[in-house]
């Protein structure tokens, strides 16, 4: 058969398909709705899958990120470590080219002139943290480990997120260099984040970044503002890391567990429970950013997920019956076309 005579064929056949969902309006509806149904919504739960679990983060080189988790026996795991013992990974461990830590706040901020006031998520990040990332600023530039020390003037600096840069500020070209009030501690806006930056935790996106330094100094603000890192104890460190060249994922375990034992020996000594000292610290791939998320959605995603298979399966099913149905019962029109001449192909195309 030619080209052009077998698409003639397959128009035909369109033609034909559309004067029977015109003769059987009823049947086509139900039809339609039953697939739109069944395929609908294992695509909705699918690409919320994939943007919780694998959606990889706009940085540089994700699949060498790796998140440091503690495991107490029998309880989930947790990513949250004093600055102690943030400092000892820091120094001690031989597998990060970095290590960076990150820690949640809600923060009142307002304009140095006493405008513009309102509740913002900031985040305290360290000093290397953008660097470890590898991220270009949208303007200015952004947070590094000179900003990041306790007790200096430096410190007193903020970094905007791209949707809070538009948002709040109306993408001012002119933000950099700006102050902002954060609590009571004033604060120089020293950048914008690249526009499709939107932090390490997916469902969470920070409207600003603040130096780790600054925490203490906020959490100061109606006193004496702590200069030494005894004001950092109070923070929640999230923990993430970079291998380093050559280095894989079970030897950074293994390094990090040996690594692990001083702080599970400083938290026995101030413990009575003998389950501490089976503290376990692991070390997970983190390309998709930080796991409390996705730990608590994964399972009830994955039911969720095998019912809108099933609903698929059984919206096919119902298809299916009423196709054989309805094709018992054009027999006799099926006979007439074969006694005709029609080829069995076509036939079953035109059902």
């Amino acid at each position: 058969m030619s080209p052009s005579a077998f698409l003639d064929e397959v128009w035909a056949d369109l033609r034909h398909a559309l004067r029977m969902m015109r003769a059987e309006k009823g049947f086509a509806a139900f039809t339609i709705l039953l697939l739109a149904l069944g395929i609908g919504a294992p695509t909705a739960l699918f690409t919320v899958m994939n943007r919780l679990m694998s959606r990889e983060l706009p940085v540089r080189e994700p699949s060498q990120l790796v998140e440091l988790l503690s495991r107490y026996p029998g309880e989930p795991r947790v990513n949250g470590f004093g600055w102690k013992v943030y400092e000892h990974y820091r120094d001690e461990n031989d597998v990060f080219s970095e290590l960076i830590g990150t820690s949640s706040a809600r923060l009142r901020v307002r304009g140095a002139d006493g405008n513009e006031a309102g509740t913002i998520d900031g985040e305290y990040v360290t000093g290397t943290f953008f660097r470890a990332l590898g991220l270009t600023p949208a303007a200015g530039r952004l947070i590094g480990p000179e900003d990041d020390r306790l007790g200096s003037a430096e410190a007193a600096v903020a970094v905007l997120s791209w949707a809070c840069w538009k948002s709040r500020f109306a993408a001012d070209p002119e933000i950099v260099g700006k102050r902002l009030v954060v609590e009571s501690v004033p604060a120089t806006v020293i950048g914008v984040a690249p526009r499709g930056f939107f932090g390490l935790q997916v469902g969470a996106s920070p409207d600003a970044w603040l130096p780790v330094a600054m925490a203490p100094l906020i959490g100061a603000a109606a006193g004496p503002a702590p200069r030494d890192a005894g004001g950092m104890d109070r923070l929640s460190l999230r923990l993430m890391g970079r291998l380093k060249p050559g280095v894989s994922l079970e030897q950074a375990r293994a390094h990090m567990s040996v690594v692990d034992r001083w702080r599970v020996d400083l938290l026995a000594k101030g413990s009575r429970d003998p389950l501490t000292r089976q503290l376990k610290l692991e070390a997970q791939p983190a390309a998709a950013g930080f796991s409390q998320l996705r730990d608590i959605v994964a399972r009830p995603l994955l039911v969720l997920m095998t019912l809108a298979g099933l609903t698929l399966l059984i919206a096919c099913t119902n298809v299916a019956t009423m196709l054989l149905a309805r094709g018992a019962a054009r027999q006799r029109e099926t006979a007439v076309r074969l006694s005709l001449g029609a080829g069995r192909w076509r036939l079953l195309r035109r059902h």
